[in-house]
């Protein structure tokens, strides 16, 4: 006979399953979307010749991102159904599997942000012609975030009270850089639009 603890524990996993329902449909549209737009954009690659290093570095991205994306997806919609259909089980389960699977969907998301920000960083440096000094600042805010992260996962520990993954002070530092890694890109790349722009207009009026 189950104890009122246990029971008390198996009506909390199942609410906790049942909230996730409404997040979990949005991130399968959303995982629906990006996976036609994946599906287009590599057609595209191909149909343009993978030949060139920008199209090889855009393929690798994509697809990598694509696949982080799957596995966050795919696992956070496997511990749901689990939750659902055998809470029972599920508060049997030791705590290191919910806390590694945490950490792997954790991964892969973070992976997405990464990339994405890589993406964004080397338009930056194509745009200043790959400039050693924004070259230098690219592959610091490449390496950083990714050290940070790894620090972050092999220094935290599951509990009995937490068994899934919260990021600590340096996963929150990981987020800081990939901002600062966004708004730096992004400013070099106004900058530069605006330069081009104002010369444009100064020396070439119409």
């Amino acid at each position: 006979m189950s104890s009122p603890a246990h029971l008390a524990a198996v009506e909390l996993a199942l609410s906790d399953s049942v909230r996730l329902v409404p997040a979990m449909i949005v991130e399968s549209a959303l995982f629906g979307v990006l996976s036609l737009l994946f599906l287009f954009s590599t057609i595209s690659l191909f149909q343009r010749g993978i030949n060139v290093r920008p199209r090889i570095f855009m393929l690798t991205a994509t697809t990598t991102m694509f696949i982080a994306s799957a596995t966050h997806w795919g696992l956070n919609l496997y511990t749901m159904m689990l939750e659902i259909s055998n809470p029972d089980r599920w508060t049997t389960l030791p705590i290191q599997k919910p806390w590694l699977w945490s950490v792997i969907t954790t991964i892969a998301l973070f992976v997405n942000f990464w990339i994405s920000d890589m993406v964004v960083m080397w338009r930056a440096c194509v745009v200043w012609g790959w400039r050693r000094d924004v070259k230098v600042v690219f592959f610091v805010l490449v390496i950083a975030p990714a050290i940070l992260a790894a620090v972050d996962v092999s220094t935290a520990r599951p509990t009995p009270t937490q068994t899934t993954f919260q990021p600590n002070a340096f996963g929150l530092a990981a987020l800081l850089v990939s901002l600062l890694s966004n708004l730096w890109a992004t400013t070099l790349i106004g900058c530069k639009a605006w330069y081009v722009g104002t010369f444009h207009y100064v020396y070439c009026p119409e």
